[in-house]
């Protein structure tokens, strides 16, 4: 009453006393446009437009000193968006194209221009600007990316660059997740906990998730972590090999990131510790799965809990588990699993009020609201209380579905509620009565720590999450009865329900709460880096090697010229060979010194393509092959040429198929 009241006063105050102002005088005419002279070298008007990559509207709208220059937006870009690294349009990502190739970030030039005069002739890859969360509305998005959208090769992984970089990091660690819904539930929640966490111990991270994920997700992970980067993230699935493009992909992201520890959110991701092995890094799994209880999961991968166990500790120097009861299915002792329980955004929880003053007591669950989550057991708990006591109101708080729509009327459906704390602050009492084996219990935490009292079944890890009779109570599963019988007691007693609130909400934070979980992750990065030694690698052969002895072996030595005085490496292999009895004949292209002369015994022949190379293999008994040089020494000659004459090949690769990118892009050796 006193605030309007004072209002009143002021606005009556101003209107006694207002007098409306004269009209400004005119204002003057705007200048004339501006231009300037780009510094030499720069780009050209007619590369520009020829790119097809400008586009005005989108380069005004991104950057909003174009329109205090009083440039046009292209002389703008001519002159200083290429010099400052800005991208020209949706369909060119600058800082991506400066980020993905090593020399291209030691000299730091102009993207567009670099690219147009040399990259793409060089068959450089190029990706379309990431769409940022608030910048550009997704209508507008797809308006401006029209004509001049994404061109040329899609890269595997996109980098968001994060907001949260550490001067000297502890560690530099690659946290890799599975799945990233636009609805966060426990798998996103626990994520986005890690980040936080791993950065309360100082390290830096570098967060991985799969392609779709939402851009509201990557922005709190951006805020959370150094970089982003979005990339296939295959699962772990029965009669499917793990990916050696990903596994490379995993690699690059390793080796540009500086990556010193890779840490995996599932058991469900192989190719990133693939990669971290390969590396000599250390790799964590971090185990949010109950393998002996979860068949579904089990016939996915097509395993026993057994061989998945014997393979998660053959692909992780360490095991991570979020449960006690997750532990339970890993039970070797040397090395045990390290505990790391999940934790929850305490402060804002224990800021909730408590349970409002009255008879009324709001009951429910917080879930995906899939029939697994329960949705039966509450249904008959609501239809066994609903009409005898109405002052207990039955909630279920997410995703409303088919299967929500069915339920009992008792039940006051509320929708998927986006932050944990006004989820639970809708109940009074948390439910956690799924039908299978939970590995730990995000919403009983949550609960616990905004002081409810939590009703759980006697299965699983929720067990572990409270302390029965203390701040909730443990119930044997389907016994619908003995869970009535809990909540009336809740009901009736409200000194019990304020003594087992007050203890959840101490427990929680004490056992659950943020210090701690930075303790143990810190206590289990410790043990694993006082006992790792980096793994031998080792890489399983394209094809069957089988034995075979010594004197069968009737070698073809392909190389593109021959014999050459500066290729020692190929002149002493086949100096040795000889040496040792073997019988070799060299194949070659063509003999451009004819004046040089080996000094040892040796036969060659020239060969004008691979088909007339197959010929002579089989013609001259040859039943294996060898090469120096991928391309075109492997690609165009040998490779086709033992298709054909079904003869087995190897070869070793040199610098000039990794550094000489008409190479790489034409090698083909993951074919190879």
């Amino acid at each position: 009453e006193n605030y309007a009241r004072q209002m009143q006063d002021a606005y009556e105050t101003l209107e006694a006393r207002f007098i409306p102002r004269p009209p400004r005088p005119q204002a003057s005419p705007p200048p004339a446009k501006l231009r300037v002279v780009p510094l030499p070298g720069a780009l050209t008007q007619a590369e520009l437009r020829q790119s097809g990559f400008f586009n005005a509207e989108w380069y005004r709208t991104r950057h909003p000193d174009v329109v205090l220059s009083g440039l046009d937006p292209e002389d703008h870009f001519l002159a200083f968006g290429d010099a400052l690294g800005r991208s020209p349009g949706p369909g060119f990502d600058a800082a991506a194209y400066l980020h993905r190739y090593r020399d291209l970030r030691q000299q730091r030039p102009a993207a567009l221009r670099h690219y147009v005069r040399y990259g793409r002739a060089e068959k450089r890859e190029i990706t379309p600007v990431p769409l940022r969360p608030g910048a550009l509305t997704e209508e507008l998005w797809s308006r401006l990316s029209g004509p001049a959208g994404p061109v040329g090769s899609a890269s595997r992984f996109v980098r968001h660059a994060g907001h949260r970089t550490v001067p000297a990091p502890t560690r530099r660690v690659l946290l890799c997740a599975h799945v990233a819904s636009r609805m966060l539930f426990g798998g996103e929640r626990s994520f986005l906990d890690m980040a936080d966490g791993l950065g309360a111990l100082g390290a830096e991270v570098i967060a991985v998730v799969p392609r779709g994920t939402a851009p509201e997700y990557i922005a709190a992970l951006k805020d959370r972590s150094a970089a982003v980067i979005v990339t296939a993230c295959p699962w772990w699935k029965a009669g499917t090999p793990e990916d050696e493009i990903v596994i490379a992909d995993f690699c690059d992201i390793i080796a540009r990131e500086r990556i010193t520890l890779v840490h995996a959110n599932t058991i469900m991701l192989r190719e990133p510790l693939t990669a971290a092995r390969r590396m000599g890094l250390p790799a964590v799994i971090h185990v949010r799965e109950l393998i002996r209880h979860d068949t579904a999961l089990t016939d996915r991968i097509g395993e026993t809990p057994e061989t998945i166990e014997d393979a998660l500790y053959d692909r992780a120097d360490l095991l991570i588990v979020n449960s006690a009861a997750t532990g339970r299915d890993f039970p070797r002792a040397d090395p045990a699993p390290a505990l790391v329980y999940n934790t929850a955004d305490m402060i804002a929880l224990a800021a909730l009020p408590p349970r409002p003053a009255g008879p009324t007591l709001r009951v429910g669950m917080i879930s995906s609201n899939l029939p697994k989550k329960g949705l039966a057991a509450l249904t008959a708990l609501a239809d066994r209380l609903g009409e005898a006591h109405p002052e207990i109101r039955f909630r279920l708080i997410g995703p409303q579905n088919d299967h929500t729509a069915a339920l009992s009327s008792r039940i006051e459906v509320l929708g998927y509620v986006d932050d944990p704390a006004r989820a639970v602050g809708e109940l009074d009492v948390v439910l956690s009565l799924s039908d299978f084996h939970e590995s730990f219990g995000r919403t009983v935490l949550e609960g616990q720590a905004a002081g409810r009292p939590a009703i759980v079944w006697d299965r699983g890890a929720p067990p572990e999450v409270i302390a029965d009779g203390v701040t909730g109570f443990v119930i044997p599963p389907g016994d619908i009865d003995a869970l009535a019988a809990a909540l009336l007691r809740l009901a009736g007693d409200q000194a019990l329900y304020d003594s087992l609130a007050a203890a959840a909400r101490s427990r929680a934070a004490t056992i659950f709460g943020p210090e701690n979980y930075a303790r143990q992750m810190q206590d289990a990065y410790e043990t694993l880096e006082a006992r790792f030694t980096p793994h031998r690698m080792t890489l399983r052969p394209r094809g069957d090697i089988a034995a075979r002895p010594r004197d069968s072996l009737r070698i073809a030595y392909f190389v593109w010229h021959f014999p050459v005085r500066s290729e020692t490496f190929v002149l002493n292999e086949l100096r040795q060979l000889r040496a040792e009895g073997h019988d070799v004949r060299v194949f070659c292209k063509g003999s451009p010194q004819p004046d040089f002369t080996p000094d040892f015994d040796i036969q060659w022949e020239n060969v004008r393509d691979a088909a007339h190379l197959a010929a002579r293999l089989t013609e001259t008994g040859r039943n294996v092959c060898h090469a120096h040089f991928v391309y075109p020494t492997v690609t165009d000659m040998l490779w086709p040429a033992c298709e054909q004459a079904g003869i087995p090949f190897t070869f070793i690769a040199h610098a000039q198929d990794i550094f000489r990118h008409a190479n790489d892009a034409k090698n083909r050796i993951g074919e190879i």
